[in-house]
């Protein structure tokens, strides 16, 4: 009986890599650099979606020039993002197996890509980072995009998130999500308690 082939997508922040060090070293150097009266906790909290909808959340102006700091700084320092234990061996053994993997982040098109390059060796299907002028998570344009290009059922999609806003961008996308218990999100409901786990759904 033939195998069905199936899509793993995956966030990258709190599920492909640990960046919370690189966060809090960028946050605390723009607060100072814009003099923002913002801790990083409340910060974190957003995680998820992308930064200049954060910068929106707490009503501040100047985005471009925040965000290009920001930036500067987590890539001065992206020696402190770490991935988690078994990702490019897992990711190797999705492919070996005949399905794809592919990512859908908030992070920027660049720092992805420059995070992918130093730290996972696993060459994805697709890589989708915010759009200008477009919506993203937890809208399901991301999703529909990715499969504009990939060939796939949403039966045989899986997402998987470590927040909120990841759990309800796979139910606006129709497609299976599985928490990532062991990155930033403090969902209450069954998941993956590290990213070899994931092993058992392919």
């Amino acid at each position: 009986m033939k195998k069905t082939k199936k899509l793993f997508v995956f966030d990258l922040d709190g599920v492909l890599i640990n960046s919370q060090l690189n966060m809090l070293y960028s946050w605390e150097k723009t607060c100072e650099k814009f003099n923002l009266k913002i801790p990083f906790r409340e910060y974190f909290k957003l995680i998820g979606i992308p930064f200049e909808k954060i910068l929106d959340n707490f009503l501040i102006k100047k985005k471009k020039k925040i965000k290009c700091f920001y930036n500067m700084q987590s890539k001065k320092k992206i020696h402190l993002i770490k991935t988690y234990e078994g990702v490019n061996d897992v990711l190797k053994k999705i492919r070996e197996n005949g399905h794809e993997v592919a990512i859908i982040t908030s992070k920027d098109k660049n720092r992805t890509n420059l995070i992918l390059k130093k730290k996972i060796k696993i060459l994805f299907s697709k890589v989708l980072s915010p759009v200008d002028g477009k919506k993203w998570k937890p809208h399901s344009y991301p999703m529909r995009l990715l499969t504009k290009t990939l060939n796939f059922k949403k039966k045989n999609i899986y997402y998987v998130g470590d927040t909120s806003v990841d759990r309800k961008f796979a139910k606006n996308s129709g497609v299976k999500f599985i928490y990532a218990k062991y990155g930033y999100g403090d969902l209450n409901i069954s998941g993956i308690k590290k990213f070899r786990d994931i092993e058992r759904f392919i």
